[in-house]
């Protein structure tokens, strides 16, 4: 989740000016997702399938089911104040990135308390949860980012 901040955080350097697209920094925002995800796989591959639903459910996905959106509720409040300081001209995008960058900072504060620490578990419910969070952050940016 620190790699989706940081890369996450750097788009929206680019993003809050009028014509910067950051292109570049969009595809590698997505990279950590895939590594975890590839490297969840690979977990799963070398146990027996009998521990496959405990690594993938653990024991505290409706925790984490509610926590993630919660957490991350203020640092999108946080980011949008901040980017309505700026001129970005694609809306949805930066609302994207900012509910993403906010739902990993939300996976990151929860990841201290979740006990949970299967490959598989973070790969499923805190990729979920932060593309989730990147898609309300869509929705809502062209109505709370226009100037």
């Amino acid at each position: 989740m620190l790699s989706v901040i940081g890369t996450g955080t750097a788009l929206l350097t680019k993003l809050v000016r009028p014509a910067h697209d950051g292109a570049k920094l969009f595809a590698l925002t997505f990279l950590p997702f895939l590594a975890v995800g590839l490297a969840g796989v690979v977990a799963l591959a070398v146990v027996r399938s009998a521990a496959w639903g405990q690594m993938i459910l653990g024991t505290q996905s409706v925790t984490c089911l509610v926590c993630i959106p919660l957490f991350a509720a203020i640092p999108f409040a946080a980011l949008i104040w901040a980017l309505r300081k700026g001129a970005p001209t694609n809306l949805k995008r930066t609302g994207a990135i900012a509910g993403l960058v906010a739902g990993a900072l939300g996976a990151a504060a929860y990841a201290f308390h979740c006990p949970d620490d299967s490959l598989p578990f973070m790969a499923i419910w805190y990729g979920a949860l932060v593309g989730l969070c990147a898609f309300i952050g869509a929705r809502l940016g062209p109505r709370l980012l226009r100037w």
